[in-house]
């Protein structure tokens, strides 16, 4: 068809990513998947790495993970989930290195 990517967001009223990438990465053999900006917010640490591996593998190293601290405070309020400064919330879910 001549796509080389699809990129999806990752928002409350949109579908969940991962499994949405998995299923394009089934579906495909070439085309590159991954995430505008994942809300690393959303996901705890352990959990975010070992679906992105996971789906990495699925797709024989496909994927493409954008991360970002999520910006939009109605999203964290309807997920039940505290709102922190942007400072804050780019700590510790996405620290590069040791602590």
């Amino acid at each position: 068809m001549g796509y080389d990517v699809v990129h999806l967001p990752d928002h409350l009223y949109a579908p969940a990513p991962f499994p949405m990438l998995t299923a394009v990465a089934m579906a495909t053999e070439k085309l590159r998947i991954g995430t505008f900006v994942l809300n690393a917010g959303f996901y705890k640490p352990a959990l975010l790495a070992r679906d992105a591996v996971d789906l990495d593998l699925l797709s024989d190293g496909r994927l493409d993970l954008g991360l970002g601290a999520g910006y939009v405070q109605a999203e964290f309020e309807a997920a039940e989930l505290p709102f922190p400064s942007a400072g804050s919330r780019n700590t510790p879910p996405l620290r590069h290195g040791p602590a």
